[in-house]
Parts: structure tokens; sequence; C-alpha cells
């Protein structure tokens, strides 16, 4: 039952004027002291009173009967103090015949009492201490969830499920001063019903014991649980008498019989309940309350958010893009850089800010390849030869400059978009590359690599020594396998095989070596050089890598530097100097 600290407050100082009347009946002058004393210990244990809740009455207690032993201790020593020092007074006042001088046995017997007075108070002064200091015994405690209650019946909502969790219930239970040990919880429901799946999940978690409650979801009365936890409850207090508290889980007013036989094997009840639903006569036989949030007054005292409109998949487009493209206006500026970075620094944010593609992110990363029609969408005349890149990977490392985002490698080749905070697990994370010079070598070179045909050219020294090597060979009608293994060979393996390969296959690309059949594939083909010299090799090769230069520039309307080309290939220098060809044995 809940007191008041008015009560407690009342029967404490009762307790105490009580005893220390007793005391000073006695008119004994070493008594008012000790009376005095005691009434200030009396104030100390009214003031622990007004700072302890009701349900702790018992423990308070048993203090005062330990209390109250060693008063009557100390009030039997003050009354033989007394008794001592009234004989002393009379030898003094009346002394016998052959004894010391009254002075002499007054000194010496008083001090000799009174040191023997000190010492047996100073014992009982440090019991007293320890009385007040003595820390409580722990007690067992067994939790009983009522789920039915908690759900509020088989009607329940699943929006209101999500919301219940059973942990915050159990942190809050466990931040009470009130409990100590928690040795059992059980949990009472029909578990069997689908919907509880994310609460059995739970219960796996905080080491609840589920209880299974046959007809809860069928029955419109909800009393089958609660008759079981009853009898349950009930068993524990008879057969494990370890347990000291009990805390019911509920704000049935049904338990109120069972909180008063609780009370009848000497155990202390709390309720745990959500304050708006608790039954008022349940709530008055507890022992203490512990309040715990209603899901579902959170629920209606929070506004829905408004659904984010989602609009239907476009043809060519992932559900991102497709809410990219509505929510973000397209550019109309293609001619000032700043503009272009700038909007493309607009959609890669826009991934970082969206919630769902934020946590795709996080996840997994989005797709360069997504990132890339997005921006075909929004800033459709975008060349991104302006910044000087080629390759849209390496623009989107620029663009991910002061942004939360950033571009990383998964294994084996896959490159996507995540957030620098928090990189896709297993990640490699690729640097944020500055602007390229666009008339340079290394993006002429770029351009050469990139988009068909392909062109990626050895070194000048290499690509000399092949050139000359095949010119001698008379090339005619050979497989590209065949050439590479003579190449090689006939260079005495100074030149790697790949190197040889990509070397031919610019050739290839520049009509240098040609075919008479229609076979598509590069491999069947038979080819041959119709060419008699280095220097017709080498003018071929420049005026193709020309042309394909030319045409990237052209669109953003720059032209060719033919210096830059000539630092790319140079005229050939003599066959002689150059080669060192061996036939092949």
């Amino acid at each position: 039952m809940q007191h008041q600290k008015w009560f407690t407050l009342g029967i404490s100082t009762a307790i105490a004027s009580a005893v220390a009347s007793v005391i000073l009946l006695s008119n004994k002058p070493a008594s008012i002291i000790a009376a005095s004393a005691l009434g200030a210990l009396g104030g100390v244990f009214v003031t622990q009173s007004q700072r302890t809740q009701s349900s702790r009455l018992e423990r308070l207690t048993l203090a005062q009967e330990d209390l109250a032993k060693t008063i009557t201790q100390l009030t039997s020593l003050l009354d033989q103090n007394h008794q001592d020092l009234t004989k002393l007074q009379q030898q003094i006042k009346y002394p016998q015949p052959r004894i010391r001088p009254a002075s002499e046995l007054n000194y010496s017997s008083l001090e000799k009492l009174l040191q023997q007075n000190n010492s047996e108070i100073a014992t009982l002064q440090q019991k007293i201490e320890n009385l007040k200091t003595q820390p409580q015994s722990r007690k067992n405690v067994a939790v009983l969830y009522d789920i039915e209650n908690l759900i509020k019946g088989y009607n329940f909502s699943r929006k209101m499920l999500a919301k219940l969790s059973l942990k915050k219930i159990l942190n809050t239970i466990e931040q009470s001063e009130i409990i100590d040990t928690i040795s059992i919880q059980q949990a009472y429901a029909n578990w069997s019903d689908a919907r509880l799946k994310l609460m059995r999940t739970e219960l796996n978690e905080l080491g609840i014991d589920p209880v299974q409650v046959f007809g809860f979801s069928q029955e419109p009365i909800k009393n089958a649980a609660d008759i079981q936890l009853v009898i349950d409850a009930i068993d524990l207090a008879y057969l494990r008498s370890s347990i000291d508290i009990f805390v019911i889980v509920s704000g049935d007013g049904g338990f109120a019989a069972l909180a008063k036989k609780l009370h009848e094997y000497g155990k202390i009840v709390i309720g745990c309940a959500y304050q708006n639903s608790t039954s008022k006569t349940f709530r008055s036989v507890c022992d203490d309350f512990i309040w715990i949030k209603d899901p579902e007054a959170e629920l209606k005292s929070k506004p829905e958010p408004k659904a984010k409109s989602t609009p239907k998949k476009k043809k060519g487009l992932d559900i991102y893009n497709t809410r990219l493209i509505t929510e973000l206006e397209a550019s109309t500026e293609t001619d000032k850089p700043e503009i272009l970075l700038a909007k493309t620094q607009e959609i890669i944010n826009w991934y970082a800010q969206d919630e769902d593609a934020g946590q795709q992110l996080i996840k997994k990363g989005i797709s360069l390849s997504t990132i890339q029609v997005a921006i075909q969408r929004l800033i459709p005349n975008l060349k991104i030869l302006h910044f000087g890149f080629v390759k849209f990977i390496e623009y989107i490392q620029y663009a991910c400059q002061d942004t939360p985002v950033c571009v990383v490698r998964l294994p084996p080749s896959s490159n996507v978009l995540t957030l620098r905070k928090s990189p896709v697990k297993n990640a490699i994370v690729l640097p944020d590359l500055e602007v390229r010079e666009i008339q340079s070598i290394d993006t002429y070179r770029a351009i050469l690599g990139t988009g068909m045909p392909i062109f990626r050219l050895p070194e000048i020294s290499e690509l000399n020594a092949i050139a000359t090597w095949i010119v001698q060979d008379r090339i005619e009608k050979q497989l590209l396998e065949t050439i590479i293994e003579n190449v090689f060979t006939g260079l005495n393996e100074t030149i790697p095989q790949e190197t040889i390969k990509q070397t031919l296959l610019c050739f290839v690309s520049a009509n240098i070596l040609t075919s008479d059949t229609e076979q598509s594939r590069i491999s069947e083909k038979r080819l041959s050089l119709p060419y008699q010299s280095v220097e017709d090799i080498f003018t071929l090769l420049k005026q193709a890598l020309s042309q394909k230069i030319a045409t990237s520039l052209a669109d953003i309307n720059l032209t060719l530097d033919a210096e830059l080309l000539a630092q790319i290939v140079p005229s050939p220098a003599s066959t002689e100097s150059i080669s060192n060809k061996q036939e092949p044995e």
C-alpha cells in the first residue's frame, strides 16, 4: 500500500518522542544528556524517512528494531552509572570510618568510573553508526508481463505494436531505485499469433521466458493471460521464498486481489503500466508504481508525416532518379563550367539528402551508371572534357570535392558513390581529382584510350622497334596471334607480348594492317602490311590520332595542338639505328 510522506514522518517522530520521554522520566542528569543525543539520532531517521518511498518501510522497521536494542543497552548503562554516582556522592558526604579521605576517594573513583563509562558509550556509538551506514540486503525480483494489457487487446494496431518496446520497459524498471536483482521474467500471450513475431525476437534478446496462453486471439474476453499470470505469481510466492518483490507489468484492476494475497506472503508488489489506462484500485494496493510511455498515445500526439509522393517509375530510370528528376530542374546553362559543376554537385548532394537514397549509399552505394543517367537527363549538354576529363568516373571524382559523398571501388571492379563518413564495407576510397589541363599530353592520351577506335600506344622506342620489324618481315595474310608471336621472338623477347598486341591493334585501327576478309572478329582475320617503310606507318598513325583528338576537341570548340601530338608520335628514327631484328630460327 502506498504511504504518504507525512504519515511516515508522524510515525517516526512519535517513536523518537516516546523513547526520549521514557528516559527523561528518570529525572537524571546523565539521562537528560542521553535523551538529547537520542533526539538528534531520531531526527536522522526521521529525515531518512522523509526521503524514502513507502515501499522501504519494512527495511526501516528492521533497522529501528536494532536501534531499539542498542538504546536499551545505553539506558541500562546510564542507570548503572547513576547508581554508582549516587553511592559515590553518599560516601563523599558521609565518609565511613577507616577509609581514605573523601577528596581522594572522590577524584580517584570518579576518574575510573568516567573512563569505563566513556569506553562503553564509545562502543555503543560505533554500533549506532554501523546501523546507520549498514547496506540494505538485495532483493530478488520477479517481473511478470501481461502482454495482452500492453497491446490493449487482440485488436491492436500494427503501428502501436511497432512502437512498443519491451527493452525500453525493462530499462525503465531497472532504473527504479526499488529494484535490485531481477531473477525471473515471464511474458504471457498467445505467442502463436504471427503478428507478435517481432516481439518474440525481442524476448530472446532480453532473456524473457514466453508463456503460451491459447485463446488470446480468438476470444473477445481478455482474461486468459491474466488467470495464468495470477496462478504463476502465487506459485512463485509459495515455492520461491527468495523472491521478495513482484513487478506486475499491467494496469488491469483484476490484479488488485493478487497484490493483496502477495502482501499476505510478505512480498512487495510494484505495478508497471501506462498512466492513462491504469486501474485506480490496482494502483492503490501496490507498494509502488512505475510509469511507462504509452506508444498508442505517442502516435496520437504526433501527426503522421505526409507520405512522400513517389512518382511512377519512368522508362530507363530507377526509383531514385525518377524522384530526383521530378524534384530538380534541368540546367539551361551549357557554356559556364562553374554552373555545370554546381549543377552536378546539386545532383550528388540530392542522393545524400534523400532518405531512401541515403540509406542505399550506406548499405551498397549507388552505381556511377545511375548517377550518369541522372546527369545526362538534367545536364544534357555537359561535356566533361571542359574540365580535362575523358572518363565519367574521373569527372565525378572531381565533382565530389566539398560534398558528403565520394567514389569508391568495390572488388573486383565495381565503382559506386557512397558517404564519406560511412563508406561501404570493403570499399577502396578513390581520391578526389583536380581539374586537368585540356591541351596536355595526359589529356590527349586519355582521349586516344577512350571510345572507338582505341589507341593505346607504347613508348616511342618500342613503337619504332615493332614498326621496323613488321616492315622487314613483310607480313602477308597472317593471323594476329601469329604476328604477335613472331614479333615477340624476333625482338629477342625484349618487349612484352601484351605491349606488342596493343601496338598491332593500333595499327589495325589506323588501317596500317589491313584484311581482305569480312570476318568480324579480329582474331579470325588474316592481316597484311601493304606499306614498305616505317615512315609510312608513322604518317598513317599520326593521321588517325590527329583525327580522333581533333574530333573530341571540336566538341568544346578547341583545335589540335600539333606540337603536343608530335611528342606522342614523333618522326621515326632510322630503322638501321633502332631495329635489331634477328631472323627466327
